[in-house]
């Protein structure tokens, strides 16, 4: 059987999110555009304690819409079926889009950006086929969350500044160093990580990149406050 026309699928997506989600009113909408607020905000991160995070719980609500998809496979639309995907066209992906925007979902949070939009396609880009088979459909489903470790505090974003080193040690890495910056590590599963893993290397170069699992030895997570508090 052939790939559905993108008016076919719409159709689908439109049936199915009339039974699962909560239409926005369109009739209340005054028609006034003000930037920066409500939907119009173009904040890059969401402005919330750590406290206020937990207690919203907003992070589950995400995942509970995500892994509604996934049943459909509308998380992954243009994702091989071997990831859980449909492997349908970008267009594709659009109309569902437009059709989402037509109910109340749960707002983004950059732990899925950085999960789904950042380590998935990664992973899929330079991982080994064991690794590809092992994180790509539960990333992509948020079965797990990452979170970016690039930035360092004596660095900032200069990554051929970077002083986090990795160092053989037999068949293992020991990696030495700090990051920063890092939104949402506090509830991640893994982190993708950049150290210097060669000093006789121009800077540029002489770096590899590590998925690092939260849960392994000298991993430790602790918050920043900025000026604002």
């Amino acid at each position: 059987m052939g790939q559905p026309t993108v008016e076919e699928f719409a159709s689908e997506v439109e049936e199915w999110l009339a039974e699962h989600g909560n239409p926005r009113d369109q009739s209340a909408d005054s028609g006034d555009v003000a930037w920066g607020d409500g939907e119009f905000s173009v904040s890059v991160f969401r402005n919330l304690s750590h406290e206020e995070e937990e207690e919203a719980d907003h992070l589950e609500a995400l995942r509970a819409w995500n892994q509604l998809k996934v049943a459909r496979g509308y998380h992954a639309i243009t994702w091989r079926e071997e990831y859980g995907g449909l492997g349908l066209s970008r267009a594709h992906a659009r109309a569902y889009g437009r059709l989402e925007r037509r109910f109340h979902v749960p707002d983004s949070h950059e732990l899925f950006g950085v999960t789904i939009g950042l380590m998935a396609p990664t992973v899929r880009a330079f991982g080994t086929d064991e690794q590809k088979h092992r994180f790509i459909a539960d990333l992509l489903a948020t079965n797990i969350y990452c979170c970016q470790l690039f930035s360092e505090p004596g660095a900032g974003s200069d990554l051929a500044a970077l002083g986090c080193r990795a160092e053989r040690d037999g068949d293992e890495w020991v990696v030495n160093g700090q990051k920063v910056w890092s939104s949402g590590a506090q509830f991640a599963d893994w982190g993708l990580l950049i150290a210097r893993s060669d000093v006789d290397q121009p800077t540029h170069t002489g770096m590899t990149a590590f998925l690092v699992p939260f849960d392994a030895p000298g991993v430790e997570v602790r918050p920043i406050k900025q000026m604002s508090d």
